[in-house]
């Protein structure tokens, strides 16, 4: 996503299609929070993919000033996360005023979990990253990360007018994904963020992790992608695409309506899920799902916007929206299982009243949280 949601800086040519793109990854993401067990979390590669290519069509239309870029980067998506997490450690206050106990076994208060919010710091420890209520925070201290990196490397982008030169540049950067990567599997214990939720129910066990570290050691497992070595390939591979389709867009227009790509990011896609089963395919899967899966989706939505243009419109106003959908629906859904448990709703009729409140409060939220950023962007220079 541009950011998981709402900046699509690119020409009006490819914003529909961009946007339309977040739509479907913000579907895949809530949907593997509702039911686990599927590939929906592969909707955070296509929106890293999308932020890499939105902001390279951006900074492509004239010479960058890093500084002020920094700044309108964080008045961004800096404002609406501290939002959420002040949100968070509210509700963590009234549902356990004492301590919560996170995944490693540690206490935290909700004192001690806003401060690792406002700090950015929330994934360096396994047990704290996805969750305790709002599993959805980690995203954003990684894309603050994958920031740090585009001014090299579109600054490096811009001066390269062969498609070699970028290949070449591409290929250094995936070298260092992977390099960090196999260190983070060998000696950390490393398990990428979406591996063991497979492809589907039924198709098999994913490989578990090596066992080499104390669990008293908060950087493993998950810890290690949650930071932007272990994903910068993936950021990468948009702002390529982005600077290939700022200076040939009719070309990549056609390209990514040929039925050939289609196929060949589905084969890419179902071979990079294949690998997510084997703890030596961690390495490359998840850069291989960022390659395939956009094409595939970009492939199908293209058709889907000549045949089924309301579907198309559909997913291209829920994707401006994907940005507060992101960072919400978790706290909003985990505050309402915890409700449900705590009044021991066991009927139907109460329980849809009680979702249909949940969602209520979500679209509330989302729109509280628009204003606030439209607001924050205005009165900010």
């Amino acid at each position: 996503m541009a950011e998981p949601a709402h900046d699509a800086d690119a020409p009006s040519g490819i914003r529909p299609l961009v946007e339309a793109l977040k739509g479907v990854a913000i579907v895949m993401i809530v949907g593997i929070h509702v039911r686990r067990g599927w590939f929906g979390w592969q909707g955070v590669h296509v929106f890293i993919v999308l932020s890499g290519f939105t902001l390279a069509m951006s900074a492509m239309k004239a010479p960058m000033r890093w500084r002020a870029w920094f700044w309108r980067r964080a008045v961004r998506i800096l404002p609406s996360f501290w939002i959420t997490a002040m949100l968070g450690a509210a509700g963590a206050l009234l549902l356990a005023p004492e301590s919560l106990v996170t995944g490693s076994g540690h206490t935290e208060t909700a004192a001690s979990l806003l401060l690792r919010d406002l700090t950015l710091t929330r994934n360096f420890d396994f047990g704290l990253m996805f969750g305790p209520l709002n599993a959805s925070l980690w995203y954003v201290p990684l894309l603050v990360g994958l920031y740090l990196c585009f001014p090299p490397i579109m600054s490096a982008l811009r001066r390269m007018t062969s498609v070699g030169a970028m290949t070449g540049l591409m290929l250094s950067i995936v070298a260092v994904e992977v390099i960090a990567r196999a260190v983070a599997i060998q000696w950390l214990d490393g398990i990428p963020v979406g591996a063991g939720q497979g492809f589907m129910r039924g198709l098999g066990q994913v490989d578990q992790p090596l066992d080499h570290l104390p669990t008293g050691v908060r950087f493993q497992l998950w810890a290690p992608f949650g930071f932007f070595p272990t994903r910068v390939a993936e950021f990468a591979l948009g702002m390529v695409a982005g600077v290939l389709w700022w200076r040939a867009p009719q070309r990549c227009a056609r390209v990514v309506a040929d039925a050939r790509t289609l196929v060949i990011g589905a084969g890419v896609w179902l071979a990079a899920c294949a690998l997510s089963y084997q703890r030596a395919g961690w390495v490359v899967a998840d850069l291989l799902i960022a390659f395939g899966l956009p094409l595939l989706l970009a492939g199908l939505l293209t058709r889907c916007q000549s045949h089924l243009p309301r579907a198309a419109r559909g997913l291209e106003w829920l994707g401006g929206w994907s940005y507060q959908v992101f960072l919400l629906h978790v706290l909003v859904g985990s505050i309402t299982a915890v409700l449900a448990v705590r009044w021991h709703i066991s009927t139907l009729a109460p329980f849809l009243a009680l979702l249909i409140a949940a969602a209520a409060v979500l679209v509330c939220s989302c729109r509280l949280l628009r204003a606030v950023d439209v607001r924050v962007q205005r009165i900010l220079p």
